[in-house]
C-alpha cells in the first residue's frame, strides 16, 4: 500500500508537467484500497486535498489526458467501491469502528452509574452521550497516534504488530523529527508541496482514529510513517546544511550513521532474542509441533480429538496436518456427533473437535474420554505444568507426550486414557 501511494503522489506531481504519467498515478492512487482497508478513507480525502490544492494547476491540463486518468481511476476505485458498499467490505468496519454500540456501551454505561450514585442524574446525558462518546474516542485515538509513547516508547502494544517496549520510531529520530517539523513548512520547497504534506501529515491518523483502539495500531497508522520519515530526513538535512566545515560534516554524517546503526542492532536483538517469547501465545507457537506429533501418533488409536477449549484449532489442523483440501472441502460443513461427556463434537476423518471454548476440566478428562482415544489438551484447560511437574498427571491418564513454547513454558499435552493393565 505504501508503494502505490507514495508512487501515485510522486507520479501525480510530475504529471503535472509530463501528462502522460497522470494516468499512471490514479492507478497507482486507485489499487491502495485494495493493498489495505485503511486507504478506504485514507483516498478520498487524498483525493479532496489534491483538488483543493492543485485546482488551478488541474484547469491547465489537456482534457484528453486528464479525461483519461479520471476515467481509469474510476473504473478501478469503483469496482472496489461498488465491493465495499454492496459485497460486505463495510462489516469489519462496523465490528471495529468507534461507532459500533458495544464500545458505546462500555464507555457511557459506567459513567452514568458513578452519576447516579452521586446524585447527579440529570447531568448523565449531557456528558454521557453517544455524541460525546465518539468525540472522546476519536479525539484520544487521534493525539495518541502522534504521542511520544506510540512513537518513541512502548509502540503498539499488540505483541502479534510489533516487539514490546519498542517505539515505532527510533528514538534518536525525536529531534531530527522536531527539528524537520519546525524548518520544512517554512522552507522553499514549493509552497503546494508544502500544503499537502501538511495536509498529509494532519489526516494520516484519522481512518484508525476512527476504530476502537485505533490510536496505537501500528498497520492501521502505516500511512503515518512516509511523512514522519520525510520529516525526520529533512531535519537531518537542514543540520547537516548549517555545517560549514568539510570535516564538521563527515563527522555529522558518520554519527546519523553509527546512531542508525546502534538503533538497528538494538532493534534486532530485541526481535530476534525476546520477542520470540513475548509473542509465542499472539503467533500460535507450539501448533505445529503439536498437530504434526498428533498426526503421526493417530494410526494407534481409534479417534483423535483436538480440544478448542483455548482457540479455534481447526485453522491450525489444516495447515500443519496438510490435510487434503479436497476431502476437506467435501466434508465441510463438519459433521456434529454427540461426544458423551465432552459434548458435541465436530467429526472431520478420524479427528473430532471439541467446543470452542468448553472443557470438561482436568480432573474429570480421564472419565469423560472414550478408550484408545488420543487427546490434544491445551495449558489453559490443564492448567499444571505437567513439563517440569509430571507426577501431577491424574492416575487415570497417561501423557503420550508434551509440548512448550519457545519460552520452556508449557503449551499442549497429547494424552490418553491409562490402561487397566497400566
Amino acid at each position: 500500500m505504501l508503494f502505490l501511494y507514495i508512487m501515485g503522489i510522486y507520479l501525480f506531481i510530475k504529471g503535472l508537467r509530463e501528462y502522460r504519467l497522470l494516468v499512471w498515478s490514479t492507478v497507482c492512487l486507485a489499487l491502495t484500497p485494495w493493498a489495505y482497508s485503511t486507504a478506504k478513507l485514507f483516498l478520498p480525502m487524498t483525493i479532496i486535498g489534491i483538488l483543493s490544492i492543485w485546482n488551478h494547476s488541474l484547469l491547465k491540463i489537456p482534457k484528453k489526458p486528464l479525461l483519461i486518468a479520471v476515467v481509469v481511476f474510476a473504473l478501478l476505485a469503483g469496482t472496489f467501491t461498488l465491493n465495499t458498499v454492496f459485497g460486505g467490505g463495510a462489516e469489519r468496519f462496523g465490528g471495529i469502528s468507534i461507532f459500533n454500540s458495544s464500545i458505546l456501551e462500555n464507555k457511557m454505561g459506567p459513567a452514568r452509574v458513578r452519576d447516579e450514585q452521586v446524585g447527579q442524574q440529570w447531568q448523565s446525558r449531557i456528558f454521557h452521550n453517544k455524541f460525546t462518546s465518539y468525540f472522546s474516542n476519536f479525539s484520544n485515538n487521534y493525539l495518541q497516534a502522534y504521542s511520544s509513547e506510540f512513537l518513541f516508547i512502548n509502540g503498539d502494544p499488540t505483541p502479534r504488530h510489533s516487539p514490546s517496549q519498542t517505539g515505532q520510531l527510533f528514538g534518536f529520530q525525536l529531534f531530527f523529527l522536531f527539528i524537520g517539523v519546525m524548518l520544512f513548512f517554512d522552507s522553499k520547497i514549493d509552497l503546494k508541496v508544502r500544503l499537502f504534506l501538511l495536509f498529509w501529515l494532519l489526516i494520516a491518523p484519522i481512518p484508525s482514529s476512527l476504530t476502537s483502539n485505533g490510536g496505537n495500531h501500528a498497520g492501521r497508522l502505516i500511512l503515518e510513517l512516509p511523512i514522519l520519515t520525510i520529516l525526520t530526513g529533512y531535519g537531518i538535512y537542514a543540520i547537516f546544511r548549517q555545517i560549514n566545515i568539510a570535516l564538521g560534516q563527515k563527522l555529522y554524517i558518520a554519527l546519523i550513521g553509527l546512531l542508525l546503526i546502534l538503533s538497528v542492532i538494538n532493534y534486532q536483538h530485541t526481535y530476534w532474542v525476546h520477542y520470540p517469547w513475548d509473542s509465542e501465545r499472539w503467533w500460535h507457537a507450539g501448533f505445529q509441533d503439536a498437530i504434526q506429533s498428533t498426526v503421526a501418533e493417530e494410526k494407534n488409536y481409534d479417534k483423535v480429538i483436538i480440544s478448542n477449549a483455548d482457540e479455534p484449532a481447526l485453522i491450525f489442523f489444516l495447515a500443519w496436518s496438510q490435510f487434503p483440501p479436497a476431502r476437506f472441502q467435501a466434508s465441510y460443513p463438519l459433521k456434529e456427533v454427540d461426544g458423551g461427556k465432552l459434548g458435541k463434537l465436530q467429526q472431520l476423518d478420524n479427528y473430532y473437535f471439541t467446543e470452542v471454548g468448553s472443557s470438561v476440566g482436568f480432573y474429570s478428562l480421564a472419565e469423560a474420554l472414550p478408550d484408545n482415544a488420543l487427546y490434544l489438551a491445551t495449558q489453559k484447560e490443564v492448567n499444571v505444568d505437567l513439563i517440569h511437574d509430571p507426577g501431577r498427571l491424574p492416575d487415570g491418564l497417561r501423557l503420550v507426550k508434551s509440548f512448550a513454547y519457545p519460552s520452556g513454558a508449557p503449551a499442549f499435552y497429547l494424552l490418553t486414557k491409562r490402561s487397566p493393565k497400566m
